[in-house]
Parts: C-alpha cells; sequence; structure tokens
C-alpha cells in the first residue's frame, strides 16, 4: 500500500500500488509545476483556451472536426454526466470501449478531468476478455461504441455486477 497523498476518494488504485520507495525517478517538466495533485486536462486541453481556442484545431475525424473550445465544452458536458448522473467521483474506474475517435479522447479527457481512471479497452477484445476486465478493474461506468456494445453487454450479463453502460457515436448524438 502506498503512502501517496491523493484527492482520490475510491482508493481501489492507490492501495494496489508498490511502496512509494518503489517508484520512477520523476522528473518535471519544463514549464510545468509539479506542486500539489496534477491534472493533464489543464496541460492537454486548458493550456489552449485562449483567444485562438475558437479556430485551432484539436481534433480531426474525417471531414469533421473540433475547435479546442468545442473540445472542452464537450469534455465539460461530460464530465458533469458522470458526476451528476452516475455519480462518477475521483478515483473510480470507468471504462471505455471504442476505437481511437474525437469522442472516445473527449469521454478520456472527462475521465481525468473529475480525477477518475480510464480503463481503457481494445476494439477486438470479445466477452470473454471483457469479463476479464470488468472483474478485475471493477468500473462503475462503461462508455462504449454503439457499434461494440454486444460484447460488452454479454460481458456484464454474465457477470453479478451492476455496470451501467452509456453507448456513444454517430447515431447517438455524439
Amino acid at each position: 500500500m502506498s503512502d501517496c497523498q491523493s484527492p482520490q476518494i475510491d482508493r481501489f488504485v492507490h492501495d494496489r500500488l508498490p511502496s512509494i520507495d518503489d517508484w520512477p525517478e520523476i522528473h518535471p517538466l519544463p514549464g510545468v509545476p509539479m506542486t500539489g495533485p496534477l491534472n493533464c486536462v489543464s496541460f492537454l486541453l486548458n493550456r489552449h483556451l485562449n483567444g485562438d481556442a475558437q479556430h485551432c484545431r484539436a481534433t480531426v475525424s474525417g471531414v469533421r472536426h473540433w475547435t479546442y473550445a468545442e473540445l472542452a465544452d464537450r469534455v465539460g458536458r461530460i464530465a458533469q454526466l458522470m458526476v451528476e448522473h452516475f455519480a462518477i467521483e475521483p478515483g473510480n474506474r470507468v471504462l471505455i470501449r471504442g476505437a481511437n475517435s474525437p469522442e472516445a479522447a473527449a469521454i478520456w479527457l472527462a475521465i481525468q478531468k473529475i480525477g477518475a481512471v480510464a480503463v481503457t479497452t481494445m476494439s477486438l477484445l470479445r466477452a470473454r476478455e471483457l469479463r476479464t476486465i470488468v472483474t478485475m478493474a471493477q468500473p462503475s461506468l462503461a462508455y462504449c461504441d454503439e457499434v461494440l456494445t454486444r460484447d460488452l453487454h454479454e460481458a456484464v450479463g454474465r457477470l453479478d455486477v451492476e455496470l451501467p453502460i452509456v453507448s456513444y457515436g454517430a447515431e447517438s448524438g455524439e
């Protein structure tokens, strides 16, 4: 068990860390302060929210793109949904199942923003492998690309767990 300080309420991950003496040495990046807990959303997204945020592309997929301002708005709405509707709190695990896409990136950033832990899975995994992941990670919520929901529903259905699954994709309005 680690003796590190963390804002995470759900201690699942921290209780499984090696001793702090076994952690790697961390070298801060230039210009990135190392005081208190860090949230990667500040570095990856928020620092780009300046006057150009309405025009600079943050994500590109096919013929559509999102600016940093649009991405920040989506990340905020997803994070708010997770906290207010699903009671996700820092340290909870949230599973993501889907291909690389702007939607998956926004979901991942929203998970980081609230201090939860993203459990990303490969699109090629089937129900048997997903059951193992759900059993080990004990996620509180799952986001799944609508074209991949069948195997996740099958995996969860064979376990004695309650796992809300939120579908996303072009047809679900995301």
